[in-house]
């Protein structure tokens, strides 16, 4: 857990010192950072509740195909218990 947040904090700075010379370098870019970075936001928070959403839909839909094979399974040792096929 240590390392995947030194890991996490490390990518920050880089991304902020990219940022900053990116700045210093052209001044325009940091006028437009900040619709860029609103509108990516909103894409993100979209993307996040469409994949809920998916993965809702999928555990719904396999729920019936698990619960045969859940069955299936238990009942091979009633039927081995009688001898049956």
């Amino acid at each position: 857990m240590g390392w995947q947040m030194s890991a996490t904090l490390a990518n920050m700075f880089m991304l902020i010192q990219v940022i900053s010379v990116a700045i210093v370098a052209v001044k325009w870019i940091g006028l437009i950072l900040p619709f860029v970075l609103i509108i990516s936001c909103w894409y993100i928070t979209r993307a996040t509740s469409a994949n809920t959403e998916t993965q809702r839909l999928f555990s719904t839909t396999n729920s019936p195909i698990l619960s045969y094979i859940g069955e299936s399974i238990s009942g091979t040792s009633t039927i081995r218990a009688f001898n049956r096929q």
